[in-house]
């Protein structure tokens, strides 16, 4: 219980400081595997590391999303998906998979909603439809749908659109 106590505490320091986490090699003791010390360091140990970032804490502070952002060696290609975690029991759910890049989570007023933008494939999309669109889940899980159709990509947004 006190170092389930200590991480929530670590992790909302990260939350609050907008800090990234990242992990390294080593066995989460402070101490790195002895064969894994004789080793270098090499390009595909930064290049495919997994972080976690654009943390949005919930409208009842019970949970907090984010982004989970791994290396897919055999698509040479990085990929960023939402995960669920609650802030008040251990529990992560994955709320996006594959290799689309789903990024900028934004909670709705009542915490039902999150709103997000992806590249993921759009069913019948018009000719002149950017890759990148706004799209909205359930935050209980559930299929996302599209939530824009925009002939123009959004490289940020200020979830403006959740308040509405």
């Amino acid at each position: 219980m006190q170092h389930k106590v200590l991480s929530t505490k670590l992790l909302a320091g990260f939350f609050f400081c907008g800090g990234v986490l990242v992990s390294v090699h080593g066995n989460g003791r402070g101490r790195r595997d002895c064969a894994r010390c004789e080793e270098a360091w090499k390009a595909d140990d930064f290049i495919y590391v997994q972080t976690a970032g654009q943390f949005r804490i919930s409208p009842d502070a019970k949970w907090v999303v984010w982004v989970k952002t791994t290396g897919d060696k055999e698509k040479d290609l990085r990929v960023t998906n939402l995960v669920l975690s609650s802030l008040t029991e251990s529990r992560e759910i994955p709320l996006t998979r594959g290799s689309d890049n789903n990024t900028q989570p934004r909670w709705s007023p009542d915490g039902e909603w999150i709103a997000f933008t992806s590249t993921r494939a759009r069913p019948k999309p018009k000719p002149d439809t950017a890759p990148m669109q706004i799209w909205l889940i359930n935050a209980h899980g559930g299929e996302p749908w599209a939530l824009t159709e925009l002939a123009h990509p959004r490289n940020a947004w200020s979830g403006s659109i959740m308040t509405r």
